[in-house]
């Protein structure tokens, strides 16, 4: 009996971390209206609803949680070129970054002050890709399906016709970069 409970425990502590993360709405599932604090790009200095105001377009959301600087900036600068290489589709990205505030009207210190740098590299423009911050309890979190777990670092949720066609957890290799890609290209023809 205890040879039988002692494997049930280890069984339970080792397999959850070979499964596979999962947040994000799944493929098939529809975006739904919310409002993020734009610090930068298209919408900056507006609370614009992505969804609402790009309708039908092809786009991206990651959705960041203490992501790692340097993945941040890996990403950003991938869905920069994104956007450019499929400019004639109209492709929209965003950059989201949640807090553990309540966040209403952020400056750029204020978004550096959360520890989020808003310049994604010295040598390149952005400026293509929305960066917002909302707050990690706004009610968009949860109807989104963004897990909070400390494990997530990033959420990627790919979308055209407000429909999601792919969704990606921690991306931060040049293979993952490329999958993203991939799924862009789809999304976008």
């Amino acid at each position: 009996m205890k040879k039988w409970l002692g494997l049930a425990l280890l069984v339970a502590c080792v397999l959850p971390a070979y499964a596979a993360l999962k947040s994000g709405l799944a493929v098939g599932e529809a975006v739904t209206p919310f409002k993020p604090t734009h610090v930068a790009g298209p919408d900056k200095g507006s609370t614009t609803c992505p969804p609402c105001k790009y309708g039908n377009r092809p786009a991206v959301q990651v959705w960041f949680n203490n992501e790692d600087p340097k993945v941040v900036d890996d990403v950003i600068v991938a869905l920069n070129r994104a956007t450019t290489a499929h400019k004639a589709k109209e492709l929209k990205t965003f950059a989201i970054f949640l807090s553990g505030k309540d966040i209403s009207k952020l400056d750029d210190d204020d978004a550096v002050k959360l520890g989020y740098p808003l310049k994604c590299c010295p040598n390149c423009n952005c400026g293509k890709v929305g960066v917002a911050f909302l707050s990690s309890k706004d009610p968009a979190v949860a109807k989104y399906k963004v897990s909070l777990d400390k494990s997530v670092k990033n959420t990627v949720v790919v979308y055209k016709d407000k429909k999601v066609v792919a969704n990606f957890v921690n991306l931060k290799t040049k293979e993952d970069l490329s999958k993203l890609n991939a799924a862009i290209a789809k999304a976008a023809k």
